[in-house]
């Protein structure tokens, strides 16, 4: 089934089983934004589900604290995560 991997093209993001480092860079890609990380990120822990794009980047970010408890900040082309 490639759907999920054309989602993206209608704005939908899915992962299964992937890393939050992962999940990041694939965000800064769609909006085309820096994504700063920290070094000492968990590269263990991993999540599944999807994100609707369409919502905007904030809403998006907003729906990846609640599920993952990082926090971040945004400013102009860059997201801060810590």
């Amino acid at each position: 089934d490639v759907g999920p991997y054309l989602a993206w093209r209608e704005g939908y993001m899915f992962f299964k089983n992937v890393g939050l480092r992962q999940i990041m860079n694939r965000i800064a890609r769609y909006y085309n934004v820096k994504m700063v990380l920290p070094e000492d990120i968990s590269e263990t822990e991993t999540y599944s589900g999807y994100l609707n794009l369409n919502d905007g980047l904030e809403k998006v970010m907003q729906s990846i604290r609640e599920s993952t408890n990082v926090n971040y900040q945004i400013s102009e082309n860059e997201i801060i995560i810590n």
